[in-house]
């Protein structure tokens, strides 16, 4: 009896030195494009595990998602930046941020007063959660090379006339060799300050704006980043046509490798210092 008792313990044992194993950050940079319907949520994990979540889609199904990619003994959001405070962009937080440890919420200042903004700042106060109005000065460097290089907006206070799409943050990752540009839902308005300024965007990787509609991507934008993948994150059958044939038809003519999450589900990408994989 006390040889079988003496097994069951070494199973259990051997089974939680497993799991503590898997939840070891493995040295590579993952990001994960979640799939979450029509909209965007965004998990980026860092060599040494910082865990960055860009925005929270509709409804909960990003807490689905996020179980799926989260090591089981790893569930803090290091970092959470919201894009700018539409629907399908913040409404996920507010469940992330009553279920799991957010270290520092960066957003844009920009206002809507309605009830998920409302239902967001709540939590954020309820879990004390540090707040980082986020501008082009505010960008995160993290010790195992990895920098989030914040692009827009250029200043704040933000007008506050802008339609909320063309406040979105921006940000380049930068990792090893590797660029990814994130651009929220930004248009063509943002996109023309953008390359006016000249702004270094050029990227390997584009999280692409506003979940490939007709009013974002224009041409001067994409041949500044000359990207060679792009991420589109929408939902299967969406009442907005997203993504819009146009843009498709722009990338496809520059040759780069589009990844859809209406077709392809959660995307994956694995970076390391000079290469990366999608899966």
């Amino acid at each position: 009896m006390r040889e079988k008792f003496a097994a069951f313990l070494l199973i259990v044992a051997s089974s939680f030195a497993y799991f503590i194993w898997e939840a070891q950050p493995d040295g590579l940079l993952h990001i994960y494009i979640l799939n979450v319907g029509q909209g965007d949520a965004i998990l980026i994990r860092t060599p040494n595990g910082t865990n960055i979540l860009n925005d929270g889609s509709a409804g909960s199904s990003i807490m689905q998602e996020l179980g799926a990619v989260l090591p089981y003994f790893d569930r803090t959001i290091d970092y959470a930046i919201l894009s700018h405070p539409d629907r399908d962009h913040i409404e996920g937080l507010i469940h992330v941020a009553r279920r799991v440890k957010i270290e520092k919420f960066y957003m844009n200042g920009a206002v809507r007063d309605n009830f998920l903004v409302r239902g967001l700042l709540s939590a954020i106060r309820e879990y004390d959660i540090p707040i980082i109005l986020a501008d082009d000065s505010k960008d995160i460097l993290l010790d195992d090379g990895v920098k989030l290089d914040l692009l827009y907006p250029f200043k704040l206070p933000l007008n506050q006339k802008d339609a909320l799409n063309n406040t979105s943050i921006v940000f380049m990752l930068e990792y090893g060799e590797t660029r990814a540009l994130f651009t929220g839902d930004i248009e063509k308005e943002t996109e023309s300050e953008i390359v006016a300024a000249g702004v270094d965007i050029r990227a390997d990787i584009l999280k692409v704006a506003h979940h490939g509609s007709r009013s974002s991507s224009i041409q001067p934008m994409l041949d500044k980043i000359q990207p060679k993948i792009a991420l589109i994150s929408a939902g299967r059958d969406n009442k907005f046509g997203h993504p819009h044939p146009e843009v498709l038809e722009r990338f496809t003519k520059m040759g780069v490798a589009i990844h859809r999450t209406d077709i392809n589900g959660r995307i994956e990408i694995i970076v390391s210092p000079t290469d990366y994989t999608i899966k």
